[in-house]
């Protein structure tokens, strides 16, 4: 076997591990951070066996922003932040994340790791409902209904690539797709459920690959009779099952709108303590902890981890010249995709556009999610965004130099 091919697996095997991550505090999961300077390296190696297979990205304007964003941290770290340690964190994560901004890998390896990552999801799936009996939501090997949740939604989008573009939908997708929306269901995660769902929807309107809006909806009826069915008998036996659907009213969750209310009026009084450059990146979770009285008396905050809103969070950490540096890397990125969806090249090749839309899903994923969960902080939810610019990274290759 090539040198190549062994990096290419054992940064698939990785993949698996970093991207659809547990607790980050148990087994080998407390070592995300560890294993995804492990993936720069086998990139960095995997580029010096072979050109073909490992590429260095072209397109210079996301990476430039990149490093204006990594740049940004280092001087907060030097010059503002008011938890320096804390922040430099942050330099160690963009330092270890800078591989996947340099090299991209073929499209057939993207492929294979879209491929493995579908079986993985559908392994966390069973693996959480044989638990559930005996443990409950928290019955999984991935730490917490939380994690088992993103892991599912992230798979749910691979699936919706399937319904959107695969030309022989069989049975098995069908079943695969349901039982990943019954299992997400069960976690009680809305937004998890939702956005993935939505996004495939509204691409379902239009044509896409050799896929017409009418099968399309042919397609959605094969998969909402059954859910319906399946969905009422499951109801009737054991209603409290789908948590998510008892939770749309219940407003005690913690996971309500209400509950974030909170944590974003503290972003914004800490963004007025210093509007341009913010109190330091990665320092929010540490201001609470270390002002706990104040924080629980004006903002009725205990303890978090996050603002539940990554713009907030930006705002308030590295204030309004550092969250239009990221905001712009977000569009960026954004209108990169877009533009290659419309190129001719890509849209004549069902390899190509099927690719393109992963990467425009995945980042519209982590751009709405952004809105109520922390996808921008936490490790493997980044890595997961910019593996899809990697993906147009390599699809920009294939149309500037007409080679895979």
């Amino acid at each position: 076997m090539k040198v190549s091919k062994i990096v290419i697996n054992l940064y698939t095997l990785l993949f698996m591990v970093v991207v659809f991550c547990g607790s980050e505090k148990i087994g080998i999961f407390g070592y995300t951070a560890e294993l995804m300077a492990l993936m720069g390296v086998l990139l960095l190696i995997g580029r010096f066996c072979s050109k073909k297979e490992f590429g260095f990205a072209i397109d210079k304007y996301a990476i430039f922003l990149f490093l204006v964003i990594f740049l940004f941290i280092v001087l907060d770290y030097y010059l503002w932040s008011i938890y320096p340690e804390y922040t430099f964190v942050y330099i160690k994560r963009f330092l270890f994340y800078t591989p996947i901004m340099l090299v991209c890998i073929s499209l057939d390896s993207i492929e294979k790791i879209i491929y493995v990552s579908k079986i993985y999801v559908i392994f966390i799936a069973i693996g959480f409902v044989l638990l559930y009996p005996g443990q409950g939501v928290n019955g999984s090997f991935l730490g917490s209904y939380q994690n088992v949740a993103g892991a599912l939604s992230v798979g749910l989008m691979l699936y919706a690539v399937d319904f959107l573009f695969k030309e022989n939908y069989t049975k098995k997708d069908l079943v695969a797709f349901l039982f990943i929306i019954g299992t997400l269901l069960m976690t009680g995660k809305r937004t998890f459920t939702v956005i993935p769902i939505a996004t495939m929807l509204l691409f379902s309107l239009y044509k896409t690959g050799n896929i017409t809006a009418k099968m399309k909806m042919q397609r959605l009826v094969r998969i909402v009779v059954p859910a319906l069915i399946l969905g009422s008998i499951v109801l009737i036996v054991k209603p409290d099952i789908f948590l998510a659907l008892s939770r749309l009213s219940d407003v005690s969750q913690d996971s309500n709108m209400n509950g974030r209310k909170n944590f974003w009026e503290l972003a914004l009084y800490l963004w007025n303590e210093n509007k341009w450059t913010g109190i330091g990146m990665g320092t929010y979770q540490e201001f609470i902890t270390r002002n706990m009285h104040f924080t629980f008396s004006e903002f009725k905050i205990q303890t978090a981890y996050a603002a539940h809103n990554i713009y907030y969070q930006l705002l308030a950490e590295v204030g309004l010249i550092g969250i239009s540096i990221f905001v712009l890397f977000f569009i960026y990125n954004l209108i990169t995709i877009i533009n290659l969806i419309r190129n001719n090249i890509v849209k004549n090749n069902s390899k190509y556009i099927k690719n393109a839309y992963i990467s425009l899903m995945i980042q519209l994923w982590f751009l709405l999610y952004g809105c109520t969960g922390n996808p921008l902080f936490m490790v493997h939810q980044f890595y997961l965004y910019l593996f899809a610019i990697m993906i147009s990274q390599s699809i920009k290759r294939v149309v500037r130099y007409g080679k895979e």
